[in-house]
């Protein structure tokens, strides 16, 4: 039901309640929004399509490859892994899809970006960001995708989480987009 159409009825139930009648039952409705019954039945049996039980398993799908990884992987990851399974599917489509789902990759967040402003984000020389840019490429990617879920208590408790990221997701199953968005594990039996 549109938004337009719920928004009609609840009104028209609200002068009811004023007039101290009873509530609308489902002929009132229907007379309302002008459906037959015999319209609303049918509506009410009609199977779901091919195209929306398809849709659905995607749906589902794209839920499993986000949560197994850890909800990092955005469209263009989940589309790869999609497409490793013999998926036609667009980058694009997958992240309607997600949108849908109320889903998205973690991101740094603009709260994170306000707090550090006045601090220094980078440990290279002034004017030469090449020199740790691999290391740092990497610090921002283990923050992103793992270290800011966390409420970090100690360096034993960073030690653990790090540790964690690394030898149970990044280094085994994380897929990578410079070894064809496959896994070090994959790429290895390649």
């Amino acid at each position: 039901m549109t938004e337009a159409l719920f928004l009609e009825t609840a009104e028209c139930e609200e002068q009811l309640k004023e007039q101290g009648e009873r509530r609308l039952n489902v002929s009132d409705v229907l007379k309302i929004l002008g459906v037959s019954r015999s319209g609303y039945i049918n509506w009410k049996k009609r199977l779901p399509s091919q195209r929306e039980l398809k849709k659905q398993a995607i749906k589902e799908r794209i839920l499993e490859i986000y949560h197994d990884s850890h909800q990092n992987y955005g469209a263009p990851k989940i589309t790869e892994c999609l497409k490793k399974e013999s998926e036609t599917i667009a980058e694009k489509t997958v992240g309607n899809y997600m949108r849908e789902l109320g889903i998205k990759a973690q991101y740094v967040s603009n709260d994170y970006i306000s707090i550090t402003a006045d601090m220094q984000r980078s440990y290279s020389k002034k004017a030469y960001p090449w020199d740790n840019a691999c290391i740092e490429a990497f610090h921002a990617l283990i923050k992103r995708e793992w270290l800011n879920r966390f409420k970090i208590f100690d360096y034993n408790h960073a030690y653990k989480l790090v540790f964690q990221y690394i030898e149970t997701f990044y280094n085994t199953v994380r897929i990578h987009s410079h070894c064809g968005y496959l896994s070090p594990n994959e790429y290895e039996e390649i």
